[in-house]
């Protein structure tokens, strides 16, 4: 019963501070659910997903609620550049689970990956200003199907970089980016979950902890989602940064208990 209380626990509070900094929460849910260590790469992995596709959804309703919106022609780039890009990250993750024979080596993979994009990220969110302005359809669609690979390969929901990437080449502000972002995870994750639903099947993932996944998203994503509304742009950049730091120490944290377990 307590990993299930860890569960709900961990996935509010991801989704919770992901809905705030347009992070998505995976993120945060998955080195965590790592670090916990009861459940295999997969089903971490569709643990990851599914609630941060809810996250999204709640999201999105409530800052439509709000009047936010993105303008239709560029969500639609969006929209097909992250299911794309959803589709070809899911497919590159199972073809690594295939080939590498095992969880451990994907994940120091995934773990690596997820450092220095990070790093990156949180350097040029702290100390580059320097934007490139694009308003290219064709480039919302180039960028949002990146992001949909690098999200749905390493499980995070890509929030932390879909943010910098989308201030760095739109010019965007902080509080719009999130918007961006959340739109971007929405349509990546939305894309690997109907794969997993109704072409490969969900019979092989343990579904029972889906029972407090999926609330504690819903719960999450309403109360992050509340606190961005009537947050600056300073407060949700800080938020931003501190997480993302955590993030960080958490991936290597699990990276070394992962190498030591190998050795």
């Amino acid at each position: 019963m307590y990993i299930y209380i860890t569960y709900f626990l961990i996935i509010m509070f991801a989704t919770g501070v992901g809905s705030l900094s347009g992070m998505g929460g995976g993120v945060i849910i998955k080195p965590s659910l790592d670090a916990l260590s009861y459940s295999n790469l997969d089903n971490i992995n569709f643990y990851s997903s599914l609630a941060v596709l809810t996250m999204s959804i709640v999201s999105i309703i409530k800052k439509a609620k709000q009047g936010d919106r993105i303008e239709s022609r560029e969500l639609i780039a969006i929209a097909f550049g992250s299911i794309i890009g959803g589709k070809l990250g899911i497919q590159i993750f199972k073809n690594s689970l295939a080939y590498f024979s095992g969880d451990d080596i994907v994940k120091l993979i995934q773990i690596t990956v997820t450092v220095i994009v990070l790093s990156l990220a949180i350097y040029y969110n702290s100390y580059c200003n320097f934007t490139f302005k694009y308003k290219n359809y064709a480039i919302y669609f180039l960028v949002s199907m990146c992001l949909g690979i690098i999200s749905t390969f390493l499980g995070i929901g890509g929030g932390p970089i879909n943010v910098s990437l989308f201030i760095l080449i739109f010019g965007t502000s902080m509080k719009s980016a999130t918007l961006y972002s959340i739109s971007t995870i929405f349509f990546s994750q939305f894309s690997k979950n109907f794969i997993d639903f109704f072409i490969t099947g969900i019979s092989g993932y343990d579904l029972y902890p889906l029972l407090v996944i999926i609330p504690a998203a819903i719960l999450g994503g309403n109360l992050g989602t509340k606190i961005n509304i009537i947050s600056s742009d300073e407060l949700i950049k800080k938020a931003y940064n501190i997480i993302t730091l955590f993030v960080i120490c958490l991936n290597i944290f699990n990276g070394i208990r992962i190498i030591l377990r190998m050795f």
